[in-house]
């Protein structure tokens, strides 16, 4: 997906540090379990629920970290970048037979990806309102999502 890629990042700056990438696994993995007690889901959660959870988790720990002193505009962003990312090949998970390529190339995506970034890097959000973002995308974009879920009637 060109409009949400990296072209201008040096990876040469960028670090993965190991404790903020434990960081979100843990906040990731506390709210699946208050998720899964609040709504009473025995088995596993929806995929966009995941993908909005992590999304959060991502943002708010910043696991990427940037080392350059005077960053470019697309590697002070390169977590939203990693978050929507991450959040998508979730959501794509059961699109076209597992075919992520043709689910990001979508002309839906060009300009819902700008948006989201912008969401992710300037305004303020839940990660139960991000999974709420996740779960209109899926309706149009992945609806083979919720055939497995017995809340959701797709037709």
């Amino acid at each position: 997906m060109e409009t949400v890629g990296v072209n201008d990042v040096d990876f040469t700056h960028l670090s993965l540090s190991p404790y903020l990438i434990g960081r979100v696994v843990d906040h990731y993995l506390g709210d699946y379990q208050i998720l899964r007690l609040r709504y009473g889901i025995r088995d596993h959660i929806q995929l966009h629920r995941v993908a909005g959870l992590l999304a959060s988790a991502i943002c708010r720990f910043r696991p990427i970290v940037v080392s350059s002193l005077k960053p470019t505009a697309q590697e002070a962003a390169i977590n939203e970048h990693y978050a929507l990312h991450v959040s998508l090949s979730i959501c794509a998970e059961h699109y076209a037979n597992g075919d992520k390529d043709v689910f990001a190339g979508r002309p839906l995506l060009v300009g819902w990806a700008k948006r989201f970034k912008y969401l992710l890097g300037s305004r303020n959000y839940t990660a139960e309102s991000l999974a709420m973002v996740f779960e209109t995308l899926c309706i149009d974009c992945c609806p083979d999502n919720f055939k497995r879920d017995p809340a959701y009637n797709v037709v």
